[in-house]
């Protein structure tokens, strides 16, 4: 299998809906192939979602058919081969940070009303060098939860600035301060359109009437 052969399996692979063949085929392939970080990307996205979502309590009966199930011998487990780019000396952690070099963002729609239109929204951001920032909202509606790490926190005289990008307008959203986790998180009172950029730059304290320094987080829903 070639790297062309992989691309085209990736998105199979990375949700667990290859065949048995198709995921040993992509394995061999990786066991000597380093170029293919997107599969580490798309997992991370995938796990994301995972848990973004929220929990369902399985059936009573479940557990039940699975015991029975193991019983009668339907059940069988094996060990599965990791491919060396995942279990060469790298903990799950250094994994993970594999699948954000650069950048991963992703929009969650968490609810969709009868009409079709978003209800509720999340969009996810992080950097390779760990800023990350996340947003929900209901799109066109004044209100949204932040929630960001990985920015030093300010002395005195500085606050961060969230500003919202909508065309050739830059909206001041808010001020905030992180703390001494580089961690903060908060609301305000805004509503965020589809197709909103939206930036973070650090500004004189209590914010400034248009950005002075250049971002520091700047991505699009």
């Amino acid at each position: 299998m070639n790297c062309d052969e992989v691309r085209d399996l990736i998105a199979a692979y990375s949700l667990g809906t290859a065949t048995p063949d198709e995921r040993r085929a992509v394995e061999d392939h990786l066991e000597s192939c380093d170029l293919h970080q997107e599969i580490a990307e798309i997992q991370a996205t995938v796990l994301g979602l995972a848990l973004a979502a929220p929990g369902v309590e399985p059936p009573e009966t479940l557990r039940g058919r699975i015991m029975q199930a193991a019983e009668d011998g339907a059940i069988t487990a094996r060990p599965r081969r990791i491919p060396r780019w995942l279990a060469g000396g790298y903990s799950i952690a250094a994994v993970l940070a594999v699948a954000v070099i650069g950048l991963v963002a992703w929009n969650i729609v968490l609810q969709v009303n009868d009409e079709g239109s978003v209800e509720n929204f999340v969009h996810f951001y992080k950097e390779g060098d760990g800023d990350w920032l996340r947003v929900e909202t209901v799109l066109g509606q004044p209100h949204a939860a932040i929630s960001l790490g990985g920015l030093d926190h300010l002395e005195s005289g500085q606050d961060y600035q969230l500003w919202a990008v909508r065309g050739e307008e830059v909206i001041s959203v808010g001020v905030f301060n992180t703390n001494a986790k580089g961690q903060w998180s908060g609301d305000f009172e805004f509503a965020f359109f589809p197709g909103d950029r939206v930036s973070i730059t650090i500004e004189q304290a209590g914010g400034s009437d248009k950005p002075t320094t250049e971002p520091i987080v700047n991505t699009r829903f």
